[in-house]
């Protein structure tokens, strides 16, 4: 009796193992359990390769289910986009039900460079030196005598950082310091934010720019 038990014993780690190995698969609708009357003992039963679910199935299926539920979504930056062009934009992306916000800003751009004596002590001294510089042969210069740079002595508006930096150069070796600060032009812009949007109003969105607003330069951002 006891090596009945034995046997049956290793009989089920054998076929266990089989299972768990794949090593063979057994005839469709086979079922090998069948109770002893002798011992009680059930003995296992086989299942198909083929038909068997297992535990990790079983556990990724909701996340994958979960996974295509989730829509990819993106999001997109226009700018800069002038003020003339801002309006005619926005109408043509809500007509198609895009979410966006706008928001302004200024950019400065530097278009000349002020060469300059700052502030004297007093308008007559500051007369006297445009005397000597007016001396030296240099007719571009005069005397500021009101205002913030009041007794200021203007030396030239150039374009050029580097011509203006070759006057400064040139006035020092006549013993006089000067000074150089650039001048400004403001613009103002807009940057339209646009998103989160699907793939299918992404391919809307490309689309409407690469047509009406060919020279807008947008690219992808981030959702968060």
């Amino acid at each position: 009796m006891k090596r009945f038990i034995a046997f049956l014993i290793f009989f089920n780690v054998m076929v266990a193992s089989a299972y768990h190995f794949q090593l063979f698969d057994f005839p469709k609708g086979l079922n090998l359990t069948s109770t002893t009357e002798q011992t009680g003992l059930v003995e296992p039963s086989i299942t198909l390769v083929s038909e068997r679910v297992t535990p990790v199935e079983v556990a990724i299926a909701p996340v994958l289910e979960e996974v295509e539920a989730v829509e990819v979504q993106v999001c997109y930056e226009i700018d800069p986009v002038a003020e003339d062009q801002v309006k005619t934009l926005l109408a043509e992306l809500k007509d198609v039900d895009l979410p966006l916000s706008e928001s302004l800003y200024q950019h400065n751009e530097i278009t000349s460079h002020w060469v300059y004596i700052p502030a004297l002590e007093s308008l007559t001294e500051a007369r006297s030196l445009h005397v000597k510089i007016r001396e030296l042969g240099v007719e571009d210069v005069y005397v500021i005598e009101g205002g913030k740079n009041k007794n200021s002595i203007s030396l030239g508006i150039y374009r050029d950082h580097e011509a203006a930096l070759s006057r400064v150069k040139w006035f020092a070796k006549k013993g006089i310091d000067v000074d150089i600060v650039p001048r400004y032009k403001s613009y103002s812009f807009y940057r339209v934010d646009v998103g989160p949007i699907t793939l299918k109003q992404s391919e809307i969105f490309v689309a409407i720019l690469e047509e009406k607003f060919s020279l807008l330069k947008y690219q992808k951002k981030s959702c968060k």
